[in-house]
Order: structure tokens, then C-alpha cells, then sequence
């Protein structure tokens, strides 16, 4: 107990100013539709369903870890077309600390591909997609649970949740928010040559209405638009090995992160149709410190015809390393994909 009460007071001497924000995933070009709405259709096939689980902190705070959950489903409609619209459908629920905050929005939406250049294949065709998300979300928080500083009892070295707290906090009201309306909007382009070379480039703004989220009723607390910025691609050097890089620049209020990294890749085409991708990935923000390191992150993936699963650790470098023992969390992430009648020798998706 006396361990996790001298953590928080540590997380907190090095963070006099916190700031809440969107949960960001390890993996952000799995779960692509989170990344940006005009990603719902760039998939090689007819449909997709996507289910991410991710678990921040534990070696911090235990059970009170962050905990972020994701699924989503997109189904093109007449994928064979030059034109494809997509529809989605995606949830989040995302719980954070010992009070529970959670926040939890489900969205429907689509996305446009539109082919600006054709060409024979192995001359470079360009695509420009427009997606859109609209959807209901929700936040809350457990006050019941928290506590505070009065309440800690130095001489019994216990907190004491009957001792005033002293925080201005009516017991009676409602810490639950919503539901309230959020809108996101994405534009991406991508290019594709060959099965062996693609590239892709996109940017999103969600919550752009900026929703009012605040559990204690004040009409100055709203939600923060996140801007993201991505791009990345896929570069085979043979017909087995390859790499796909990615950059992906998150900016939400005075948060800023960036990812930036690669995965190397292994086809093994003539083995069941399998494959895997093996990668390292580093997070720099702007801190207490300011800008610097803040983390890496090692991910790997098997992919076998129409099944991918993946798996991805953060490793702590910013100062948090000295509570955290440099550990931060790990997310696993499944996508099966119907491949419906693709043709994998000429794509008309990029192959990230």
C-alpha cells in the first residue's frame, strides 16, 4: 500500500499539469479505423473485423491499470468497382485509475475510395479516399472510489475514507457525462505499383464538434480535437522479405506524440499463404522535460491467409521508468479478413 501511495505522489510531482486524452495504441496501423475514418476500406478484401486489447501500467498500479478496448467491422460494397464505398461500424471503451474513469463511444460511418491514376500494372496507380464517423459517447467516473490526501491517515500509515476530504465534490451528483455527439473526418492517398510496392499518407481530426465531457458540470470542459498526421508504405526487396515503415504524429491539445519506426517482413507464400512481420517502434513527446524519448515498442504479427494476430510491448524511457522498472504495457490485436475474390498478384489496396 505505502509502495502505490509514494508512485502516485511521484506521478504527480513529475506532472504538476495533466491533461486527459485519447487513448493511443502501439499498433496504430492495425487498428487503422481508430487512426483515421478513411482507412475503414484500405484492406485486401471484402470485409474486415478488427478486436484490439490493450493494458497500460500494470506493473505501475496493478489493477488499476488503463485498460483500452477497440473493435471494429467494415464491409465494402462492390469492392471490384474502380470506386469503393465502405461502411463501419467501430466501439472503444477505454477505463483509466483506481476511480474507474472510463470513457466509451461507438460510431458508424464510411469511407470513399476514388482512383485518380490508373495505368498497366507496374506503373504507379494513386487512389484519394474521404471517410467520415459520427457516433455516441459516454464518460464517467466512480468519486466513491478516490481518494484523497486529507484522507490518509499518517500515524496508522492507512487511508481513511470517513476523514473529510475537503474537495469541493457534491456527493449527490451524477459523475456520469452523456450521451453526447462526436463527429471525426479523415482524408488518406495512397499509390501502389506492384504487390512488392505501395505507399500511403493520411490525416484525421477527430472530435471536431469538441463535445462537452465534463463530469462535475462545467460547460468549459470539452473534448479536445486529436489532429493526426500518418504516412508509411510497403517495400519488398524480394518475394519473401521486405519492410514496412510508419510514421504516425498524434496532436491533441499541448499533447504531442510521435511514432515512428518499422516492421520487416516475411512471406512465406508457398507455406499456407503465411507470413510475419517483426518490428521496433519509438514514441517520443513532449514531457514535463520537454521533448524527448518516451518510450519503445516491440511488436510482432503472424498472418496466415485471412487471419492476422499481433502482439506488441512499450518499454518505458521517459523518467516514469524509475517506478515502472522501464515496463509499460502490452496489446494484442486480431483482424480477420474475407478475401472475397481478390487478386493478390495485382492489389488495388496498399499491402501495410
Amino acid at each position: 500500500m505505502i509502495k502505490h501511495i509514494l508512485i502516485f505522489f511521484f506521478v504527480l510531482s513529475m506532472s504538476p499539469n495533466i491533461f486527459g486524452q485519447d487513448p493511443i495504441f502501439s499498433q496504430p496501423n492495425i487498428s487503422s479505423s481508430y487512426l483515421n475514418p478513411a482507412l475503414n476500406g484500405i484492406f485486401q478484401g471484402d470485409y474486415k473485423l478488427h478486436v484490439t486489447y490493450k493494458d497500460q501500467w500494470f506493473t505501475l498500479i496493478g489493477a488499476f491499470s488503463y485498460k483500452t478496448e477497440y473493435a471494429s467491422f467494415d464491409y465494402k460494397i462492390n469492392p471490384r468497382d474502380q470506386n469503393v464505398f465502405t461502411l463501419g461500424a467501430s466501439l472503444i471503451n477505454d477505463t483509466a485509475g483506481a476511480g474507474g474513469f472510463r470513457q466509451t463511444r461507438g460510431h458508424v460511418g464510411g469511407s470513399y475510395a476514388m482512383q485518380l491514376k490508373g495505368g498497366d500494372y507496374g506503373k504507379l496507380s494513386q487512389y484519394l479516399v474521404i471517410g467520415t464517423q459520427i457516433g455516441l459517447g459516454q464518460n464517467g467516473v466512480d468519486n466513491e472510489a478516490l481518494w484523497f490526501g486529507r484522507q490518509f491517515d499518517i500515524f496508522n500509515e492507512e487511508i481513511n475514507t470517513s476523514l473529510d476530504s475537503g474537495e469541493p465534490i457534491p456527493q449527490d451528483l451524477n459523475y456520469t457525462v452523456g450521451p453526447y455527439l462526436n463527429i471525426n473526418l479523415g482524408v488518406a492517398w495512397y499509390a501502389i505499383k506492384t504487390r512488392r510496392q505501395s505507399y500511403m499518407a493520411g490525416a484525421s481530426l477527430s472530435h471536431i464538434n469538441r463535445p462537452l465531457i465534463s463530469n462535475y458540470g462545467l460547460a468549459t470542459d470539452k473534448y479536445r480535437s486529436r489532429f493526426s498526421l500518418h504516412g508509411g508504405g510497403r517495400i519488398m526487396f524480394s518475394s519473401d522479405l521486405g519492410i514496412a515503415p510508419l510514421i504516425v504524429l498524434n496532436i491533441q491539445g499541448p499533447q504531442q506524440i510521435l511514432q515512428l519506426g518499422s516492421s520487416f517482413l516475411y512471406d512465406l507464400v508457398y507455406l499456407g499463404e503465411s507470413g510475419f512481420r517483426v518490428g521496433s517502434f519509438a514514441r517520443i513527446s513532449n514531457g514535463q522535460e520537454g521533448l524527448g524519448f518516451e518510450g519503445i515498442t516491440v511488436s510482432a504479427m503472424y498472418e496466415r491467409r485471412n487471419v492476422q494476430i499481433g502482439f506488441a510491448y512499450d518499454f518505458t524511457l521517459s523518467n516514469l521508468r524509475v517506478a515502472s522498472n522501464s515496463l509499460g504495457g502490452f496489446e494484442i490485436s486480431v483482424n480477420y479478413i474475407s478475401p472475397g475474390q481478390s487478386n493478390y498478384d495485382q492489389p488495388r489496396v496498399p499491402g501495410l
